[in-house]
């Protein structure tokens, strides 16, 4: 089993003019790792401890560069849910992949006549 991730924002989470400016200058893509090996994925208290590192480590990712500009906050939380839940993807732990579900409900589309 995996004992470390890696929170990566892909170019196709960036904005379109920060992806640009990235490839010209040849920048890194932001990313954090976040190290589990400590902790027991078969309990909640372990799932749950792995979340929030996870949460914390998409957060500084995702980190908007003007908190006050509304598109850049905006952008910054769907960048953040998204790499949480390609973080929860990755690790593919049934337990943590629960707590995850159990905090950010999907929304259920339900087809009309």
């Amino acid at each position: 089993m995996k004992s470390a991730i890696q929170l990566v924002i892909l170019a196709a989470c960036l904005s379109p003019l920060s992806a640009v400016a990235a490839a010209a200058s040849d920048q890194a893509v932001p990313a954090r790792t976040v190290h589990f090996a400590d902790l027991d994925l078969t309990n909640a208290e372990g799932a749950g401890a792995l979340y929030g590192r996870i949460r914390e480590a998409a957060k500084q990712v995702c980190e908007p560069g003007d908190p006050s500009n509304l598109h850049q906050l905006a952008f910054s939380q769907r960048c953040t849910e998204a790499a949480i839940g390609r973080a929860i993807n990755d690790v593919n732990a049934p337990l943590l992949s629960s707590y995850y579900l159990s905090r950010n409900k999907p929304a259920i589309t339900i087809a009309g006549r």
